[in-house]
């Protein structure tokens, strides 16, 4: 089968959506199948084109087998929101001229939240007289509310509208979790037409090897290594840095890039903090080592009813390198997740003294550590391994081809 397949972030961009998507195209790839990915050139998240890469109408590349198609991108950090949705829709208008110089593809796949990407998809389908799947890994445009990159107006009300027609021209939809498939069967799509395939670990790339010459000798290391958005409230980690300042043997680990990124720094410097060190996003070859070295994961998420339904692909990098996880964030499914199979604790969300007590806990007992690290690796390699998830999707693909 020939899969075409619209996202617009891919490696060597290492944020959630081009990991996933590329985790899964490798798999279907490896099954015998034909993927070819339109996408934009690499820029995520400071609107900085990637060294190598040069932005022209289209380029074409392999990589690992995959066909990608690149088009024109307009480069715009992940911040605001005018500059974004130009670059969504110049996105829009490219991908679906692109999709004319490829040939035999069989089924359209499209990835969001960003709803222009799906739309494209829906275009696509429907001048090709194909099939289009829709994947939803977050809801737009609740998500732009919940977090303040938007007000309530005539913006929302569109963006509602193309959510609402994106959903009911998929022919299936695949989401993530279980609060994002109650949320669009509540919108009246059929639930059979519905599947939940989870984010997870790339089982085979996270294995224990060597650590990052990065760390100190004779600390315990909190790390957070993902984006640092607005969504994430990665604030609260530099309040519990001043809370446990007085405890010399811990450090603060802050690993990756976001809109947040120049705030959270200079904040640091203002609290003078010491217990705190920064680093740039990393290449994908190197995330697993730098999580190797530390010794427990944060997952932090804005106090919001939205977010109840997350369960980010963070916290299954960490668990799969035996990485107990403290969580902040609204009770729901990544709480659930953490208390049912034991593989860390759950602090408050946006309430440094909660997550500091939380973080004591762990770092003061080395044998809950070991024993909930253990369990998350566990339950990590035998229901959240990419590989697995990665032919659960492809059946849906086939089902519905």
């Amino acid at each position: 089968m020939h899969i075409l397949f619209l996202t617009h972030y891919f490696p060597p961009e290492v944020n959630a959506p081009a990991t996933r998507s590329f985790a899964h195209i490798k798999q279907w790839i490896n099954k015998g199948h034909q993927v070819t990915v339109i996408t934009n050139h690499p820029n995520h998240p400071n609107g900085v084109l990637y060294e190598g890469y040069i932005n022209k109408v289209f380029t074409v590349e392999d990589i690992e087998g995959i066909k990608v198609i690149r088009v024109k991108t307009l480069l715009t950090p992940n911040s605001g929101i005018f500059l974004r949705i130009c670059n969504f829709f110049q996105y829009f208008i490219l991908s679906i001229f692109m999709s004319f110089y490829v040939h035999g593809f069989e089924v359209v796949v499209a990835t969001t939240p960003q709803l222009f990407c799906g739309l494209a998809g829906m275009f696509i389908s429907k001048i090709r007289n194909i099939n289009f799947i829709l994947e939803v890994r977050d809801i737009w445009p609740d998500s732009l509310l919940a977090v303040g990159v938007v007000q309530k107006g005539a913006l929302i009300k569109l963006l509602k509208k193309i959510e609402n027609i994106l959903y009911f021209s998929a022919t299936a939809i695949v989401v993530v979790t279980h609060g994002l498939c109650d949320y669009i069967k509540k919108r009246g799509y059929p639930s059979e037409s519905l599947s939940i395939i989870p984010n997870g670990a790339d089982c085979q790339e996270f294995v224990f090897g060597s650590t990052a010459p990065i760390m100190k000798k004779n600390l315990l290391v909190v790390g957070y290594v993902g984006t640092l958005g607005m969504a994430h409230n990665i604030i609260t980690i530099l309040q519990v840095a001043q809370i446990l300042r007085e405890e010399h043997y811990l450090k603060f680990l802050i690993v990756g890039d976001g809109s947040e990124k120049k705030t959270l720094v200079h904040s640091a410097i203002g609290m003078g903090l010491t217990n705190v060190e920064f680093i740039d996003q990393q290449p994908k070859s190197v995330v697993p080592s730098i999580i190797a070295s530390i010794d427990i994961g944060l997952v932090i998420l804005k106090n919001q009813p939205l977010f109840k339904g997350a369960l980010p692909s963070k916290m299954f990098e960490y668990l799969i390198l035996e990485k107990p996880v403290v969580v902040s964030v609204p009770y729901g499914e990544t709480t659930q997740f953490v208390i049912k199979h034991n593989c860390g604790l759950v602090a408050e969300p946006e309430n440094p003294q909660s997550l500091a007590e939380k973080i004591l806990i762990l770092i003061k007992d080395e044998t809950l550590r070991r024993n909930m690290g253990s369990n998350g690796r566990r339950i990590t390699q035998m229901k959240y391994s990419r590989k697995e998830l990665a032919q659960k999707m492809l059946e849906v693909i086939i089902q519905n081809s």
